[in-house]
């Protein structure tokens, strides 16, 4: 076993911090221009974080879409809208609002369309780590109306779990509190790996320790609540010896 150190200011950083009403960002733990890249797949000025760029990426070279699909939003400043909770999200560069690219380019429920190349776009969407953040029958949930061109990168397998759960980000981080390193954790099987997943609690110190297996790959984000989720990565033969 190895003991892991989690500093506790960042469980406002990560893939997996939850940004809404109740618990908005911090402007200084906001993306910063060193972390983000742009969207160069289209001639936009655009801004997104760097692993959410790529996979974004990958995403529309799968679909082979061309200029069908067009980004309307990414990153954008907290401070400039710091009364639109769900607008806030943008500012962590994990966001991004897309549209059919139309010739009235108009944009939310008509912009985003459940057919053609905009559903076969959410169909793919997990695979790369993205979520539909704003669902409609989940408004009372996520307190944020329905917004079909609205993704959030959250990372694989999140996106994938949360999809076949037909849970949001807020549901799914309920969930995820259940499972600690001390219990039994949270797990997902694809065809080559199992994950093992489970939450960590900052205590009331500057870091945080919590022990793992020795030799297994491992990703930690942030909660933007009160602590991290930690993602282990076991090999099928591995996980079944």
């Amino acid at each position: 076993m190895k003991q892991i150190t989690l500093e506790n200011s960042n469980i406002h950083k990560g893939n997996l911090i939850l940004v809404n009403e109740e618990h908005p960002i911090e402007e200084k733990y906001a993306a910063n221009d060193t972390a983000l890249v742009n969207i160069d797949f289209w001639n936009h000025n655009i801004l997104l974080d760097y692993l959410a760029a790529k996979e974004l990426s990958h995403l529309m070279n799968e679909l082979e879409c061309g200029n069908d699909i067009v980004p309307v939003k990414g990153y954008q400043k907290s401070s400039a809208y710091a009364d639109l909770s769900k607008d806030e999200e943008h500012s962590t560069g994990l966001a991004v609002d897309l549209s059919a690219n139309v010739i009235s380019k108009v944009f939310m429920s008509r912009g985003f369309p459940k057919k053609g190349i905009c559903q076969e776009f959410r169909k793919l969407a997990s695979k790369y780590g993205f979520i539909e953040r704003y669902p409609k029958t989940k408004e009372n949930i996520t307190g944020v109306e329905y917004q079909p061109g609205h993704f959030r990168y959250v990372g694989y397998p999140h996106s994938v779990i949360m999809e076949e759960l037909d849970i949001t980000m807020e549901e799914y981080l309920k969930t995820i509190e259940e499972y600690s390193a001390r219990q039994k954790a949270f797990c997902y099987r694809d065809k080559e790996n199992l994950y093992e997943i489970f939450s960590v609690k900052a205590d009331e110190n500057v870091s945080t320790t919590v022990e793992i297996a020795d030799n297994i790959p491992f990703t930690v984000s942030g909660n933007n609540i009160d602590g991290f989720v930690m993602t282990l990565s076991l090999k099928q033969q591995r996980a079944l010896t």
